[in-house]
């Protein structure tokens, strides 16, 4: 006889029981869907900054934690939004600005060689 094929619930509910978040004896009374429920997923680059809906973005967290977790991201995606809108706003200023050429204008301190200037000395009244 064949051996039936693991489900993708099976297999994710063994998953999600590995991470040792809920106590053996608790999982063996459980279904399948009942500890996918007790799990939601954090996106760990922010969705609200980013959207990414790969696996390597998700990590299961117990629904309380996870809330908790979402609270404090609220206020980081707030503050990113913020600051996004003052650079667009900064970006958008500067390059409204128009390129007004500079005259063209010689140095005003002479590269060297410095150039001989004659000295005079008004001790004794001699010059160079």
């Amino acid at each position: 006889m064949r051996r039936r094929r693991l489900g993708l619930k099976t297999k994710l509910s063994a998953a999600l029981l590995a991470l040792g978040d809920i106590p053996y004896e608790h999982a063996k009374k459980m279904t399948a869907n009942q500890i996918i429920s007790l799990y939601h997923f954090d996106h760990g680059i922010l969705h609200g900054v980013e959207i990414i809906n790969e696996p390597w973005n998700l990590t299961p967290r117990l629904i309380k934690p996870h809330r908790e977790k979402s609270k404090r991201d609220c206020s980081t995606v707030a503050k990113v939004k913020r600051v996004s809108e003052k650079h667009e706003d900064f970006v958008r200023r500067v390059l409204a600005v128009e390129k007004i050429p500079r005259e063209r204008r010689g140095r005003s301190i002479p590269s060297r060689p410095f150039p001989k200037v004659k000295r005079s000395f008004r001790s004794n009244g001699a010059t160079l």
